[in-house]
């Protein structure tokens, strides 16, 4: 007996956004900034029996993961008055930072120790019709063992950077004022906006 199964599947967006308020620690200033952050919600439907009841599935998991990433993952943006990151938020600003080593050593480092995994398997095996000629085993254990330890090195290096990085320190005052001034309100703006009499958009930069 032959079992064949088949479905569409539902995903959806959903972005969500809800004001924080928040006292600085550094100078005790009030300010106000958004949360913004986006997620997804997917849901089945089996052999196409129930697409809208799915659709509705994933839109549902869909607000509700943004609802709770809205409430609860963590924002870094500095103070609107004197520019201080919260210590609860270097963190998160530290994730962001140098995102191209993750995206290059992450598969470099899994690609290459996969290949040279594979290579020594082969080596071991004592079947050429395997793969390559026993001649190309060292070349391949060699150069794909050369590319996942680079790999792993972009990693760790990417790491170890982020750990040193203080946004506090490391960052010129009068750019972590730029960067609030587009990312949060004082307490007055945050009134006014409210009361609809100040329409400043508000672009935050980060998460």
């Amino acid at each position: 007996m032959i079992f064949v199964y088949f479905g569409r599947q539902y995903t959806v967006t959903a972005r969500g956004m809800a004001w924080r308020k928040q006292t600085c620690e550094e100078c005790g200033g009030t300010f106000h900034y958004p949360a913004v952050f986006e997620a997804e919600g997917s849901a089945e439907s089996p052999y196409l029996l129930n697409n809208a009841g799915a659709r509705a599935t994933a839109k549902r998991r869909a607000a509700a993961a943004v609802a709770w990433a809205v409430a609860t993952l963590p924002v870094a943006v500095p103070c609107r008055h004197c520019g201080w990151f919260q210590r609860a938020m270097v963190p998160t600003f530290r994730a962001m930072l140098w995102p191209e080593l993750g995206r290059v050593g992450g598969p470099l480092a899994g690609v290459g120790l996969g290949l040279a995994v594979f290579a020594l398997a082969l080596t071991y095996s004592g079947d050429p019709a395997a793969g390559p000629t026993p001649a190309h085993y060292p070349w391949i254990i060699g150069l794909s063992g050369a590319a996942g330890v680079a790999g792993v090195g972009m990693l760790v290096a990417r790491t170890l950077k982020q750990w040193n990085f203080d946004p506090n320190r490391d960052l010129p005052r009068r750019l972590r004022l730029r960067m609030a001034e587009v990312s949060c309100l004082t307490a007055e703006e945050f009134t006014a906006a409210q009361a609809g009499e100040d329409d400043r958009p508000t672009a935050g930069w980060g998460p």
